[in-house]
């Protein structure tokens, strides 16, 4: 993945970690607003996220869905794929969807 500036864009650049809540299928992460999601992945069994961030901006909610293999999901929604963790040695597979 190549990510880069945006002009006219001034700010402090990070790497942020956010971690996903366990108990909540659809949850809601704070997030400066021009966050760019990196990719979800499992650190010591708890899932997260990683997002470039401009700390410099203001921080805004966005919305994330869990949803597990062979879930039905309707014909109305609006989301965007963000990755699929695997958790108890892969009993647990979830696909994370921002929504749109």
């Amino acid at each position: 993945m190549r990510v880069k500036k945006l002009r006219g864009e001034p700010g402090e650049f990070k790497v942020l970690k956010y971690t996903i809540p366990r108990d909540k299928w659809v949850f809601s992460v704070d997030m400066p607003v021009t966050a760019k999601v990196l990719c979800v992945q499992v650190q010591k069994e708890v899932p997260c996220i990683w997002a470039l961030v401009n700390i410099n901006m203001p921080p805004a909610p966005r919305t994330f869905r869990l949803i597990t293999t062979g879930e039905q999901l309707g014909d109305e929604f609006s989301l965007r794929y963000v990755g699929t963790v695997q958790l108890n040695g892969g009993i647990l597979v979830l696909h994370l969807f921002e929504e749109i």
